[in-house]
């Protein structure tokens, strides 16, 4: 028989098991961390950080942001 997949229950899984694993990482000495390059302000960037950022510091993972701001033309503008 199938069983239904809930996304809260599977999330919740996803995450006892990381925290669990950067918890045996710290204790081997070992800090688990995400770095986010980010040029630019792209409003939808900036969304996908805010939520990569609130998923790893929940599972115990640092994080760490560079951010470059380029001043006038940018690589995609030809004008």
């Amino acid at each position: 028989m199938a069983k239904l997949l809930l996304g809260k229950e599977v999330t919740d899984a996803l995450n006892a098991n990381l925290k669990e694993r950067t918890t045996a990482l710290r204790e081997k000495g070992v800090t688990p961390t995400l770095g986010i390059i980010r040029v630019g302000a792209d409003p939808s960037d900036l969304s996908y950080e805010k939520g990569a950022t609130k998923r790893a510091e929940l599972v115990g993972v640092d994080v760490v942001k560079f951010r470059r701001c380029f001043q006038g033309a940018g690589a995609g503008d030809h004008r």
